[in-house]
């Protein structure tokens, strides 16, 4: 059994990661159509279409690995949340917002 204080280190650590991803502090990508797929090795955990998304698909880690699922449309200014690969866009623009590291 850990010693509390490791237990409080533990959740301030998880707590600052999630504050990091809640506003966007570890990094955003912007993609407007035509743009090609995201670099690779980036995880983005929130996509918010700033104009109306046509065509975008992406990898979504939290289902099961490896799913693939197109998206026909999305509202501006719609977040969708999951944790996100591979994000293509054919239509439209979106700011991703990337996973935290901390």
């Amino acid at each position: 059994m850990k010693p509390a204080i490791q237990v409080i280190e533990q959740i301030l650590l998880e707590i600052r990661r999630l504050n990091f991803q809640s506003f966007g502090t570890a990094g955003t990508t912007t993609l407007d159509s035509g743009t090609a797929e995201t670099p690779d090795g980036l995880v983005f955990h929130a996509l918010q279409a700033t104009a109306t998304t046509v065509g975008l698909s992406y990898t979504d880690l939290s289902l099961l690995p490896g799913s693939s699922t197109t998206v026909v449309e999305i509202d501006a200014g719609s977040t969708i949340y999951g944790r996100f690969t591979n994000v293509n866009l054919t239509d439209g623009s979106l700011r991703a917002y990337q996973m935290s590291t901390q």
